[in-house]
């Protein structure tokens, strides 16, 4: 954010060059330094270089100031932004590999670490999100205050992986692999 202000009070100073004219700033601030200031002033064409040449830096600096904010989502809705923290769960709890399902505690649901270690992962610096177990593997992810509700549901399939041993012998271990499936509104 700090980006954006430090552009679009650069934008502001050479907008407000422009809007004094190069001529001004040569008189008020130039001038000086000449024994003979007018035999030294520039030509109209130089003014209005220049003049074009602070409105190109202005234009700049706004559509710097615009582009970065945009970047860092600034215009983005609270909604879009927790729709995009969670997506990003889900994709990271469907990236790992889990050894164990947990307790089976129906309270709190089989994975609801994972789920609230990927949202925690997930969810921007200055965004607070939280996951709920609802029941099953259900889980109601919300803002602090508990807006804009997504539900992730969590599923999970056994993967044996056959590790070769000494003379032939094989061994196997397994692993849990998660599907996670996110939906807008409340777990129900």
């Amino acid at each position: 954010m700090a980006l954006v202000v430090l552009l679009a009070v650069v934008g502001d100073a050479f907008a407000l060059l422009t809007w004094v004219g190069p001529r001004q700033l040569y008189w008020a601030f130039g001038a000086w330094a000449h024994r003979d200031p007018q035999a030294n002033e520039p030509s109209d064409a130089a003014y209005t270089v220049q003049r074009f040449g602070y409105i190109a830096l202005s234009a700049t600096s706004f559509v710097g100031a615009l582009s970065t904010a945009h970047w860092q989502g600034t215009f983005t809705s609270e909604e879009a932004r927790v729709r995009q923290a969670v997506e990003k769960a889900a994709e990271r709890m469907e990236e790992a590999d889990v050894t164990s399902g947990g307790s089976a505690n129906s309270a709190t649901g089989r994975y609801n670490s994972q789920v609230q270690s990927a949202v925690r992962q997930a969810s921007p610096h200055d965004l607070e999100l939280v996951a709920t177990h609802v029941s099953g593997e259900q889980y109601t992810v919300t803002t602090a205050a508990g807006e804009h509700p997504f539900c992730l549901v969590v599923r999970a399939s056994s993967q044996d992986v056959y590790v070769p041993g000494a003379e032939g012998s094989t061994s196997t271990t397994s692993y849990l692999k998660l599907s996670v499936s996110a939906r807008e509104g409340a777990c129900g």
